[in-house]
């Protein structure tokens, strides 16, 4: 493929522009550092200009971080269209990185993030909207991506925030990662309202997860069916969290006596939305289009 270098004549994603509008409400939050919006806004700038304004293929491999989230989001807002991927796997990170030659790779290494530039001129001929490209699914071993366009990660996080009503008082803890269609879809529509992301890679298991949601007071998070399995297994319906307002469900298809469960859970606990897919997680656009969720249980 020959290499050509294009100048950005279009802005990226809109929502990754616009996030100073948001001003000093937190954005991004650790157990060590809470982000405004505003912090958010100036990291995405500076680093999108050190990411410069040629356009070029970045990977970002690694986990629910916030260097990496930045470095993502600058991505989007310079135009740059990006390759998500794991960062626990250097095996399918390399034949990634074999298969698609990305221009820049982005990964964490001994607690930092780090930019590798490949070449200073991307090695592909880039489509002008596209923005990004995801893993049709959890499996890299033979990659297969699809392709968004800037309107696309912009209207599916727009209908995703409309659909599950989320404000910007909600605070969602990451329970997925952010290469994995779902877990991107949550970060996404947060940020498009202006709402918190509590990061953590912590397992429901982990009684440090359940410590940091109280301590944060998150009012959401999402799971796949395992996820659920989980929650049954620590006792999750006799939890105490006061904050919790919804819980999103995809990834697969829940059986119906699990659905009517965490319905009921809801009925028992106070106002907590149950939403599900109709047709379970089987590819990227259902996936990032959750808007589909029918709402099973209270109405908010």
């Amino acid at each position: 493929m020959p290499s050509q270098s294009v100048r950005v004549e279009r802005p990226g994603v809109r929502f990754a522009r616009e996030l100073e509008g948001f001003g000093d409400a937190p954005a991004l939050i650790t157990p060590d550092e809470t982000v405004t919006y505003r912090d958010l806004a100036e990291r995405v700038e500076r680093q999108a200009s050190q990411l410069g304004g040629t356009r070029r293929l970045v990977l970002v491999a690694g986990a629910n971080e916030i260097d990496l989230i930045v470095t993502y989001l600058a991505a989007l807002v310079a135009g740059h269209p990006v390759l998500l991927a794991p960062g626990d796997n250097p095996d399918s990170l390399g034949g990634l990185i074999a298969a698609y030659r990305p221009d820049v790779v982005v990964r964490s290494a001994d607690g930092r993030t780090v930019v590798e530039e490949q070449r200073e001129r991307s090695a592909h001929l880039l489509h002008p909207d596209l923005a990004l490209l995801l893993s049709t699914s959890g499996s890299t071993g033979s990659p297969k991506l699809v392709r968004l366009s800037h309107r696309n990660v912009q209207t599916n996080a727009e209908s995703i925030a409309e659909y599950l009503d989320i404000r910007d008082t909600d605070r969602a803890v990451t329970t997925l990662p952010m290469h994995y269609c779902y877990g991107l879809s949550v970060i996404h529509s947060h940020l498009v309202r202006g709402a918190a992301l509590i990061l953590t890679t912590r397992s429901v298991t982990d009684p440090g997860f359940w410590d940091l949601v109280r301590a944060h007071r998150a009012t959401t998070f999402a799971g796949v069916p395992y996820t659920f399995d989980l929650l049954d297994r620590i006792g999750f319906d006799e939890m105490d969290l006061p904050d919790l307002r919804y819980i999103t469900q995809a990834g697969g298809r829940l059986p119906p006596d699990r659905v009517r469960t965490y319905a009921e859970l809801g009925r028992r606990h106070g106002p907590i939305l149950f939403a599900v897919p109709q047709n379970g997680c089987a590819g990227l656009h259902r996936c990032l289009l959750c808007a589909v969720a029918r709402r099973v249980g209270l109405n908010m």
